[in-house]
C-alpha cells in the first residue's frame, strides 16, 4: 500500500463568478490570475489549459499521491501510470522513472 499525502478543496474559477470578496484576492493588476485553494484545482486548472492546446491520453505521476489528487484525472478520462517513490539505504527519498515511459505529461513533484 502507497503512502499518501494531499487535502481538498473545491475549485473555485474567480473569472468565471467574478467574486473577490477575499482582500488577498484583489489583485488588480494583474490581467489573467486564477486562485485555487488546493493541489487538486491546481492539476484540474492546469490540466483543462493543456486540453485546450492538445491531447492528452497518459499521466506519469508520483506513487504518492493521494486520490483527492488522482480524481481530476480520472475525471478527464486520462490514462494514470505511477512512477515508484521511496526512501533509500541512507533514508533519502529516490525516484524510480522509466524515462522509456511514453506519456503525455509527466508530473515531477519534489
Amino acid at each position: 500500500m502507497r503512502n499518501e499525502i494531499g487535502s481538498h478543496f473545491e475549485y473555485v474559477n474567480q473569472q468565471e463568478t467574478n467574486e473577490f470578496s477575499n482582500s488577498f484576492l484583489n489583485f488588480k493588476d494583474f490581467n489573467e490570475q486564477t486562485y485555487t485553494f488546493s493541489g487538486r484545482s491546481a492539476i484540474e486548472l492546469v490540466m483543462k489549459d493543456i486540453l485546450h492546446e492538445k491531447k492528452i491520453q497518459t499521466v506519469y505521476i508520483p506513487s504518492y499521491c493521494c486520490h483527492s489528487m488522482v480524481t481530476p484525472l480520472e475525471s478527464l478520462n486520462l490514462n494514470i501510470e505511477y512512477y515508484n517513490v521511496f526512501y533509500n539505504k541512507e533514508g533519502a527519498l529516490e525516484y524510480s522513472i522509466n524515462e522509456e515511459k511514453e506519456c503525455d505529461v509527466f508530473f515531477l513533484m519534489t
